[in-house]
């Protein structure tokens, strides 16, 4: 019987006379705004971008000869039968947070430039759903049909609440697959997630001379502008106030005063990467520079204090552990309504993190500042030990590592929560390769992050990894069944 070894030659070389359909697929799914809107009456449950997204995929998957299904337009499936009842999974996202401000290129027409692709989704996540889908077609027209049923699972809400799984669990119950390798990560594996709390802190403002605020389009991302309108205040006053504060810029408006900040937008999950939050920067000058008065100075004095670093030592988060470092606190959006100035607060926990005492800190802290703090969701962190599932997770760090040829990568605990979490039997597997790696240092652009960007190469080494990975897996698994 062949092994994975054999096929290698016969895989790299269909990857070699494919590329270009490879890359045609990418181009048509950037093209899609596949942003999750909750719409659970309407006949889209997520919206019409994500169903487009979600038909467009499924088609692509019709047209290489591969079975689908469609979970009511939460989750799709493309899907290579195998010879008995047992299934395997790989699982990846189709919706994309939104684009915001910042691009060279247009987020939603790809671009290719220095063997990269740019466009929103690139890396997150719809590169990783091409690799995984071009790994079952390649092995459909090599001739190899796996025990296992194949499946290519599709999900469609992801960055912004993950019902899409738990839709995919219940109306699966009765045949679920044996394992789910999860493509939203980085080879080799990730045994491991933060845990995840989100907040949203709310301060009255009954008088003073802050008319708006705004900065942040996605709770879960690097807020890239934000700026905020004061009256008052002529703006040569502002300027003057402002020198050496990091500010875009000061002009007059009708109602008086607009201050704006730049920053430099990325994923919430890895804020140390380069990123600056425009709110913070807007929110410390704003604080500093005295321009502020009545309770408005109050409120920007504590979103001072708040986002005054990413490490949320400001609210009493702070916390670090060896095996996945800092706990990490990001301000995505923030907002002035009808009084009331509101900030929401995406917060990483390591993973031996006490989330008990954390939400005592910043209840605490909130209290002292008259702040309502609402508690929007609490997920404890993700903890797979290498040696479960006999051995699986070291065996798939071992087969990665000799398929990408690379060095020995370390397995690594994610600081992004992804669909793992709420899988059975799952472990993260690629497709991305770290950042460290010099030539990845020259990306254009980060996940969530403006000009956001995947490396081809990296998309065609995904697709070596995972036929490969497939055709191993069956062997290994039907062991056990």
């Amino acid at each position: 019987m062949k092994t994975y070894r054999d096929w290698l030659w016969a895989i790299d070389d269909w990857i070699e006379k494919n590329k270009g359909s490879i890359v045609q697929d990418l181009v048509q799914l950037i093209s899609v705004e596949s942003v999750a809107v909750e719409t659970p009456d309407a006949p889209y449950p997520l919206g019409e971008g994500c169903a487009r997204v979600l038909d467009m995929a499924l088609d692509m998957a019709k047209h290489y000869g591969l079975e689908t299904e469609n979970d009511d337009y939460y989750c799709g499936s493309a899907i290579l039968p195998g010879k008995t009842a047992h299934e395997l999974a790989m699982v990846g996202h189709l919706d994309v947070v939104p684009a915001g401000r910042g691009w060279d290129f247009e987020p939603f027409k790809a671009t290719i430039r220095d063997g990269q692709i740019i466009g929103r989704g690139a890396v997150d996540n719809k590169g990783a759903v091409v690799s995984a889908m071009a790994a079952l077609r390649c092995l459909r027209e090599l001739g190899i049909y796996p025990r296992h049923t194949i499946r290519l699972l599709m999900g469609c809400h992801e960055e912004s609440g993950m019902t899409d799984m738990p839709h995919f669990l219940e109306t699966h119950a009765d045949r679920l697959p044996d394992l789910f390798l999860v493509c939203d990560c980085s080879f080799p594996i990730h045994y491991g997630e933060k845990g995840i709390m989100r907040f949203l802190l709310e301060k009255d403002i009954s008088d003073g001379n802050l008319l708006a605020l705004e900065g942040g389009v996605s709770a879960n991302s690097i807020p890239e502008a934000a700026y905020a309108v004061i009256s008052g205040v002529e703006p040569k006053e502002a300027e003057l106030a402002l020198l050496g504060f990091d500010i875009e810029k000061v002009e007059p408006c009708q109602a008086g005063v607009r201050i704006s900040c730049v920053g430099v937008s990325g994923h919430a999950a890895s804020p140390e990467t380069g990123t600056e939050n425009a709110i913070t920067k807007l929110a410390h000058a704003l604080n500093a520079a005295g321009l502020l008065t009545g309770s408005a100075q109050t409120a920007i004095a504590f979103l001072d204090q708040a986002l005054s670093d990413y490490y949320g030592s400001g609210l009493g988060l702070d916390y670090e552990d060896e095996q996945s470092g800092k706990n990490t606190a990001v301000g995505g959006i923030v907002r002035f309504e009808n009084g009331v100035l509101s900030q929401t607060l995406n917060v990483r926990c390591a993973i031996t993190a006490d989330q008990t005492k954390m939400l005592e800190n910043i209840q605490g802290i909130c209290d002292d500042s008259n702040v309502r703090l609402r508690v929007l969701s609490v997920e404890a962190p993700l903890y797979i030990p290498l040696d479960s599932m006999n051995g699986l997770p070291r065996k798939l760090t071992a087969l990665a590592n000799e398929l990408l040829e690379m060095g020995e990568l370390e397995p690594a605990i994610l600081p992004g929560g992804t669909h793992t979490r709420l899988l059975p039997n799952a472990i993260g597997y690629g497709p991305n390769l770290g950042p460290e790696l010099e030539f990845r240092k020259k990306r254009f652009g980060a996940p969530h992050g403006a000009n956001e960007a995947a490396i081809l190469e990296d998309i065609f080494k995904a697709v070596r990894v995972y036929t490969a990975t497939w055709i191993w897996l069956d062997e290994e698994m039907s062991s056990s069944n």
